[in-house]
């Protein structure tokens, strides 16, 4: 089981802290994946190269998207509004800002919501906790595969 600690980082550092969270998480699913087998993220796509997109995200399935769409916990509830956001402006991208403003919050307030979810859906997920997020530079989208599963599990 993972053990979260929260540690204050300033502001202007806090995507820069995530990104490298992101891509260590990463560096361990690829490990494992390879030592059994499975090579990258278990078959799935790499992403675009040169776009700085994180490979800490993953198609997720439809009976993941269920599970976190019926959970009543309010940062997975926020989790939910991001991916709708998401979903629909897929497949531009969104900064933490511009999804924030949609939701009345501070990008950087949005992004901290996200440590609670994490922990909320690694617990369910057997410890993975990538998400089905995806990020290009400074700004987040979902592709095409996890904003159309995203959507029919919301209407």
């Amino acid at each position: 089981m993972l053990e979260f600690e929260q540690v204050p980082v300033p502001k202007d550092l806090v995507i820069e802290v995530m990104r490298f969270i992101a891509n260590r998480a990463d560096e361990r699913h690829v490990d494992a994946d390879a030592e059994q087998g499975g090579g990258v993220g278990n078959g799935n796509a790499q992403p675009p190269q040169g776009l700085g997109v994180s490979m800490a995200s993953r198609d997720w399935t439809r009976e993941q998207f269920e599970m976190i769409r019926a959970s009543d916990a309010s940062s997975v509830r926020k989790f939910c509004q991001v991916l709708t956001i998401l979903a629909e402006a897929s497949p531009s991208a969104l900064s933490p800002d511009e999804v924030g403003a949609q939701l009345d919050l501070q990008g950087i307030d949005l992004q901290r919501s996200f440590g609670p979810a994490s922990k909320w859906m690694g617990n369910r997920m057997d410890g993975d906790l990538r998400w089905p997020i995806h990020w290009q530079g400074d700004k987040w989208f979902m592709n095409e595969h996890n904003a159309t599963l995203w959507k029919e599990v919301t209407q």
